[in-house]
């Protein structure tokens, strides 16, 4: 009998390791979800997820890694997922005085793009809304400070729009940005601060879809909120590419594609100047990255040294998918490298956010455990290192609890 027992409780020992191992990964499980995004903004991050029945909000203290808030967005429409589209995005909008948010996405019930505003503590601003009358393929946003700009594909078109939203949610201007030769997708779009333009990268396809090339136009914003439309500036490019990600530089943007080809690698270029964007250089080239469909690329504004933070799938020899995290230098030289591995199942479709508080330099990651329908999310510092243990332990609470309950099993062995 006495054997029985301890073996019992060895057993719950072991089970409560296992849940305090979990909290060692330092990522949080934020709910379930078929789409996540996530943005800065102040003293937080927004971790924004959902299905096809509703889109929440969770609010995450930056470096805390300390869920806070979890917000209903809306609970009508949900998200429509299909296959690996960008159907879902967060951005913020910091101001010296106030902090927006803005999630946006496309409706399952009816196909079309809505969007709802929260100030910095998650509470409404808007009810939600629909932007436009257009119904999407992919979406992006981002913000200058003092607008919202959203550039959403028509679907199975070759048609790009925009759409620009003041800190209230009112939309100031929206139309056509561009018609392409054909089909264009994954369209997304960074503001680079220093020459004040927008810019957007995206697939485009040519010759009657035999040729998927590389596409980047940039703008800028008239002092009402309107296009200036003397200031748009595009740039085709001769290479294949299955996916796109852009940031902002020290006066131009970088921009991330996948190869369409072997060795189906990840490449960075630079483009320096927005009003030529056809000149570019090529900054870095990451190792092949088999069945990658989706990266976020961000620039880390180091006073001194600048530097690019790249979040990537990638799956391994084992057919596994994995979320890696690359420290870039703007000359090219990798800086440091993380691979996120899941204990099982697989990790896909990263979305990155650098902190917005000067002089933090800590990254937000937002991304899918796909296998069982979750979000999760996690923050590192410059090193590459999680910043803490949270919410790994649902059963339990805490690591620090499942830790005391340890202790406790440990002795009541004992003692049998």
């Amino acid at each position: 009998m006495v054997s029985m027992r301890r073996f019992v409780v060895f057993a719950m020992l072991l089970i409560l390791l296992q849940a305090v191992s979990a909290g060692a990964l330092g990522y949080n499980l934020i709910g379930p979800s078929q789409e996540v995004a996530v943005a800065s903004g102040g003293e937080n991050y927004l971790v924004a997820w959902g299905d096809d029945s509703f889109v929440n909000v969770t609010l995450v203290r930056v470096l805390d890694n300390s869920p806070i808030k979890n917000v209903s967005v809306d609970s009508v429409g949900g998200v429509y997922v299909l296959n690996s589209n960008r159907v879902l995005d967060v951005s913020s909008l910091v101001d010296v005085n106030f902090v927006r948010y803005i999630v946006v996405w496309k409706a399952k019930n009816d196909s079309y793009i809505y969007y709802r505003v929260l100030d910095s503590a998650g509470d409404y601003v808007t009810r939600t809304k629909r932007l436009d009358s257009v119904k999407p393929d992919y979406l992006s946003v981002t913000s200058d400070g003092e607008y919202f700009v959203v550039v959403y594909e028509e679907y199975n078109s070759n048609q790009l729009y925009y759409a620009v939203l003041d800190a209230s949610g009112s939309i100031v201007d929206n139309g056509l940005l561009y018609t392409g030769k054909g089909a264009i997708h994954y369209s997304t779009i960074a503001y680079d601060q220093k020459s004040g333009y927008f810019g957007v990268a995206f697939r485009e396809s040519w010759n009657s879809g035999s040729s998927y090339n590389l596409t980047f136009i940039d703008f800028k914003l008239l002092s009402d909120g309107a296009l200036n439309s003397s200031s748009v500036h595009r740039a085709n490019f001769l290479v294949r590419v299955s996916a796109v990600a852009v940031a902002p530089g020290m006066g131009g943007f970088f921009v991330a594609y996948r190869k369409y080809y072997s060795p189906y690698s990840w490449v960075i270029i630079e483009i320096p100047d927005p009003q030529s964007p056809g000149t570019y250089k090529q900054v870095a080239e990451l190792p092949r990255a088999q069945d990658s469909i989706r990266g976020d690329l961000d620039l880390v504004p180091n006073e001194t040294s600048p530097y690019l933070i790249f979040a990537y799938e990638n799956q391994t020899s084992d057919l596994v998918y994995v979320i890696r995290l690359v420290k870039i230098g703007l000359n090219g030289d990798i800086l440091g490298d993380l691979s996120i591995t899941p204990s099982s199942g697989n990790f896909r479709y990263p979305s990155l956010a650098v902190s917005s508080v000067t002089p933090v330099e800590a990254y937000a990651l937002g991304w899918l455990e796909t296998d069982n329908g979750r979000a999760l999310s996690a923050e590192y510092k410059s090193d590459l290192t999680a910043v803490s243990e949270v919410n790994q332990v649902p059963f339990f609470g805490t690591p620090a609890v499942a830790a005391a309950l340890v202790v406790i099993a440990w002795f009541v062995a004992r003692r049998w």
